[in-house]
């Protein structure tokens, strides 16, 4: 409902918070729950987006190329960000042999570790932390950021992602 994108919201649960198909019996209930959201979303906040875009205008028809290799690329990150998590659960489960001994671990403890992991990363990158809204709002804005820090950005958020859920944070 916040990116008033709610049938993307049911792909997102189904994928990456419950870890199953489209082919499931929760389908039914996510597809409830994000109209439900969405419903009322829209009375409280009105039908506008989540990011102020600013105009654009397609200047020559070569742009789709690049538009088409950025889904490209954005379909390779999507690939590595669902095994990332896989493997995080895996490292956590004790499934992998250099980290047998997290296994070993109380279940408590693994949040307790993902959310150090975390808050050890944040202190030197800070914007790996919450959802993102403020970095995306400062790029939509025009502000300039080097290409090398916004992909380093990126691999280090998945990296944290994949910690968080892995460990049972979030």
């Amino acid at each position: 409902a916040g990116f008033n994108a709610p049938i993307a919201g049911v792909f997102f649960a189904l994928e990456v918070v419950l870890s199953t198909t489209f082919t499931t019996s929760a389908v039914s209930l996510l597809l409830l729950s994000a109209v439900v959201a969405s419903t009322v979303s829209h009375v409280f906040y009105g039908g506008h987006t989540a990011f102020h875009f600013p105009g654009y205008q397609v200047l020559s028809n070569w742009e789709w190329i690049f538009y088409l290799g950025l889904g490209l690329l954005a379909s390779l990150v999507s690939i590595v960000y669902t095994k990332g998590i896989k493997f995080a659960h895996a490292c956590f489960r004790g499934d992998v042999a250099s980290f047998k001994k997290l296994s070993q671990l109380p279940k408590p403890i693994h949040p307790i570790l993902g959310g150090l992991c975390v808050g050890l990363i944040a202190l030197k990158l800070p914007h790996i932390l919450g959802i993102g809204y403020g970095m995306l709002e400062t790029i939509l804005e025009g502000k300039h950021f080097p290409v090398s820090f916004l992909v380093m950005l990126l691999c280090v958020k998945l990296v944290v992602v994949a910690v968080s859920l892995g460990s049972g944070l979030i």
